[in-house]
């Protein structure tokens, strides 16, 4: 039994360390890759071995209307023979059962399949109370937890159901590879409270034809979105929690084929969308390579969410060279570009960026208006834009001031030494500083101790009469103001 597609070089990897793991006694296993990087794949390759070993496999999906699609993915990868268990059906002899955590909870006083590896697909979803419901029966089982963001919807790691993290490829890294495209980013120059731009204007200069998902704030804004869409001539429909399914299903397949059929298929006259515009429905589970713009017309405030959203058109297709993100409240200023790196944790704060993203200020660059993170440098010293390659910036020009070069440290002369003890009693004397300052300092300069005296003396020859009164009298004003 295996699966049809290879794997990655990156892939071994991350399963190679997830089965070290297990070897070292750990029985809840999370592993983290971005959006693209072929998370299913991955989870088959684990439980693979499980089933070769004789074991049974449950692979939960978080709502119950995505059992289809996981089993056809599963199916995608070489597994035959997946069942699904839902509320109007019970256990097969499937190799691999489908299910989601809502049926099982419906199921705990009927009887629940056999398992002895569980496969949480989008693990940031579950949470220990719901799970705890269950927990018992599979105490034994193995836990694998599938993400691309390890973070709750409130931002809340996720230590209380896994015990050991282990990341994947980066977003950077997997751009790098080919594996998934670059992102241009558009957003105001600082974070802002209201929409910087109206997104249908936003999408006509920046991302005009393309595919494109819009994130909306509530029903009521995609509705009004989409009409406005439509109004300027751009093929547009809404997907949220009052689409049916069925026409759910035709909206994303006409968008994805870029094809009417799908409409006609179940009754309607609709033109094929090249804008989505969705509330929640589109964040993950959408396989649209094509698509290439991410509009984010709506409030994020954790960084999981985000990468949720913008991942969708970060995949690589025919013909594909980039993708392009626009952020019209500027949330990447508080929560980095999507190809930031980024630190995953199982305790504490879930993500933080890496120390290096969180110094550097995002500027938009001159040339094609992106907004820049970490530029680059070519091979002549100018800063280039990441985005479009222009060179932005010309290598800076360094000054000369003709001085005289004295030696300093252990090698320097006593007259140096002289000159250096001098200039800086000044300092000492104007701030009342004691002569054990300019010997701590003489220490630093010079590798040794200043000759016995020669500090106190020093000071005295400045001809400053140091006002250590008015020095403790200002330290005193300092601490009661505190």
């Amino acid at each position: 039994m295996s699966s049809k597609q290879p794997l990655r070089p990156y892939q071994a990897a991350v399963i190679e360390n997830s089965r070290e793991a297990y070897r070292a006694g750990h029985r809840a296993i999370l592993i983290v890759a971005p959006t693209g990087a072929g998370k299913t794949r991955i989870g088959v390759e684990f439980v693979l071995g499980a089933l070769k070993k004789g074991g049974k496999v449950l692979w939960l999906a978080h709502r119950e209307e995505l059992l289809a699609q996981a089993k056809a993915r599963l199916q995608r990868e070489g597994i035959a023979r997946v069942g699904i268990i839902n509320s109007n059906s019970g256990c097969s002899t499937a190799e691999i059962h489908v299910a989601s955590i809502q049926t099982l909870v419906a199921r705990a006083n009927k009887g629940l399949p056999p398992a002895s590896v569980i496969v949480l697909d989008e693990a940031h979803h579950y949470a220990a109370e719901k799970w705890k419901e269950v927990a018992e029966h599979y105490s034994k089982s193995v836990k694998l937890g599938l993400t691309a963001t390890p973070e709750r919807g409130d931002g809340r790691a996720m230590g209380d159901l896994f015990n050991v993290l282990i990341p994947c490829s980066s977003v950077r890294e997997l751009q790098d590879m080919g594996v998934l495209v670059p992102c241009r980013t558009y957003a105001p120059e600082t974070k802002t409270k209201d929409l910087a731009h109206d997104p249908v204007v936003a999408y006509q200069m920046h991302t005009p034809n393309e595919r494109s998902f819009v994130f909306c704030q509530d029903v009521s804004h995609a509705e009004t979105l989409a009409r406005s869409f439509l109004a300027q001539g751009i093929a547009a429909a809404t997907i949220h929690a009052n689409t049916s399914w069925p026409l759910r299903e035709a909206r994303l397949e006409a968008f994805r084929l870029q094809s009417d059929e799908p409409l006609r298929a179940i009754g309607t006259f609709e033109k094929a969308p090249l804008v989505l515009c969705n509330v929640y429905t589109l964040t993950e589970g959408v396989d649209v390579p094509e698509a290439s713009s991410c509009i984010l017309a709506r409030s994020c405030g954790h960084a999981g969410m985000m990468l949720q959203m913008v991942g969708r058109v970060l995949r690589s297709a025919t013909g594909k060279n980039s993708a392009t993100f626009i952020d019209l409240r500027g949330s990447v200023h508080k929560l980095g570009l999507p190809e930031a790196d980024r630190i995953w944790s199982l305790e504490g704060y879930a993500c933080q960026q890496s120390e290096r993203e969180r110094e550097t200020k995002l500027k938009p660059c001159p040339a094609c208006g992106a907004m820049v993170g970490l530029w680059r440098t070519d091979t002549e010293g100018w800063r280039v834009c990441p985005q479009c390659r222009e060179r932005v910036a010309k290598p800076e020009q360094v000054s000369v001031t003709p001085r005289k070069l004295v030696k300093v440290g252990s090698h320097a002369s006593e007259e140096d030494r002289e000159r250096y003890l001098a200039r800086m009693a000044v300092v000492a004397a104007k701030r009342a500083y004691k002569p054990g300052w300019l010997a701590y300092r003489y220490e630093q300069e010079f590798g040794c101790w200043p000759p016995r005296g020669s500090c106190a003396r020093a000071i005295l020859e400045t001809g400053i009469t140091p006002d250590y009164d008015a020095l403790e009298r200002a330290a005193i004003r300092a601490e009661a103001a505190t």
